[in-house]
């Protein structure tokens, strides 16, 4: 489990002492597999274009931002492997949340704070051609 910031940590498959030990109050989930243990809400996110929908992943933001507003936190940003999918939307939310003023200078941030990452590049292709020029309408 990697803590990116003081109220988000990423993490892949992890267990119910390693929330507890980290003081996890709210788990969110980003896979179309089943989670192993209860999570607080979860997201069909996928690596790379397949089935991605830009709608799924404006609601998962606003989901993080909404849990962190109601001081939730810390909250786990999780997936299968914790190496691509959840440190890459914690970039995003790091630039949606406007912590910074790129997505990029986002995704190097938690690149330096997270030693377990592998970042898929289609992935985040997906998110700079579908998402990110929604986020920037939305904020004209």
């Amino acid at each position: 489990m990697e803590k990116i910031t003081e109220e988000i940590f990423t993490s892949g498959k992890t267990t119910k002492a390693n929330l507890a030990k980290h003081k996890i109050r709210y788990c969110i989930y980003l896979s179309n597999s089943p989670s192993d243990f209860k999570v607080d809400e979860s997201y069909p996110i996928i690596d790379g274009y397949g089935e991605n929908k830009p709608s799924v992943f404006i609601k998962l933001l606003e989901g993080i931002d909404k849990q962190i507003k109601a001081k939730n936190t810390p909250l786990l940003i999780m997936c299968r492997g914790g190496i691509s999918r959840s440190p890459t939307i914690t970039a995003l939310y790091l630039y949606y949340s406007h912590q910074f003023r790129t997505f990029d200078e986002a995704l190097e941030y938690v690149g330096k704070k997270s030693s377990l990452i592998s970042l898929n590049y289609d992935l985040i292709d997906f998110i700079k051609k579908k998402v990110i020029p929604l986020l920037n309408s939305a904020n004209e």
